[in-house]
């Protein structure tokens, strides 16, 4: 375990060698914490991105469904502000109301709308005028549609003559 001459003069130079090889490691190692630095960064940054994608979406989702509401308030308001000409017209000017439809609001309403609406005016006036039976909702479109013929067809028993009857009454006390 001794030296002999030979490695005595060779040893400066194995130093060297052994000091650049734990140069070469150092910087290696330096290299290596460098890159996953870098790679922490990157994904560090990769998901704050994400987050910040994510909140994003959320935000536009919680934006639209504010639109959406504010869109279904005020389409809403219409309606009941609507319905409300309506009824006002219904008290009014019954029998005249078809061809208000077709001259003012048929591009807010269905027809099948218009005739809901029209029985549902029926039935709140049955009501008002206290009748002792108040037609119910497929022999109030019967009874309040005017204007052209109307076919009643069903079962002995179902209503029929009630909602011929429902329909005379309204005519003669409207």
């Amino acid at each position: 375990n001794s030296l002999n001459e030979e490695d005595f003069i060779e040893l400066p130079e194995l130093i060297l060698i052994v000091q650049d090889e734990i140069l070469l490691k150092k910087r290696n190692l330096e290299k290596e914490r460098l890159e996953q630095q870098r790679q922490e960064k990157i994904k560090k940054a990769t998901e704050a991105k994400k987050r910040q994608i994510v909140e994003e979406q959320r935000a536009k989702k919680r934006q639209i469904e504010e639109e959406q509401r504010a869109k279904e308030k005020e389409n809403r308001l219409q309606l009941e502000a609507l319905r409300s000409e309506l009824h006002a017209h219904f008290r009014s000017n019954f029998l005249g109301v078809d061809k208000l439809y077709e001259t003012s609001f048929h591009d807010r309403l269905t027809k099948k709308e218009f005739s809901q609406e029209k029985a549902n005016y029926l039935q709140e006036w049955a009501k008002e005028q206290q009748w002792e039976k108040v037609p119910d909702n497929e022999q109030a479109i019967a009874a309040s549609t005017f204007g052209s013929h109307v076919k009643v067809v069903a079962r002995a028993g179902s209503g029929k003559t009630t909602t011929l009857i429902s329909r005379v009454r309204f005519l003669v006390e409207h």
